[in-house]
């Protein structure tokens, strides 16, 4: 596990990158309603996420045996990925039945992600 802590960091922080960078793509660059200023205020939001995964990867890179790591780690993961939960989600997966039934599986474990981050911030 030594050796495959600092891989899977990184992994999961590119993961986390991606998964924030499709969210803002998906949600908000294309929901017309929403000002420039609202749209730096969501990335401005979710940048204490964004730390978590990040602290959490260099701490667990580091130091694979290190809680703290982990759960920071999983704190910031688990808060990323619960954009595809929050209310703009919602709202356009609401409004174009485009997006099939995998979207709203998706849409679901944001929601849970949501529940999860909370309860790992409250172990951290």
């Amino acid at each position: 596990m030594r050796r495959a802590a600092p891989w899977l960091s990184w992994s999961v922080w590119l993961l986390a990158a991606a998964s924030l960078t499709l969210v803002f793509a998906l949600f908000e660059v294309h929901d017309d309603t929403r000002s420039a200023t609202d749209r730096i205020a969501w990335i401005l939001g979710h940048l204490p996420a964004f730390a978590y995964v990040t602290v959490g990867a260099v701490v667990v890179s580091r130091r694979p045996g290190n809680v703290i790591g982990w759960l920071c780690w999983g704190i910031g993961l688990a808060q990323i990925l619960a954009g595809f939960g929050g209310r703009p989600a919602q709202s356009v997966l609401a409004d174009d039945p485009s997006y099939g039934p995998g979207w709203v599986v998706l849409y679901e474990l944001g929601e849970l992600c949501w529940e999860l981050s909370w309860a790992l911030l409250a172990v951290l």
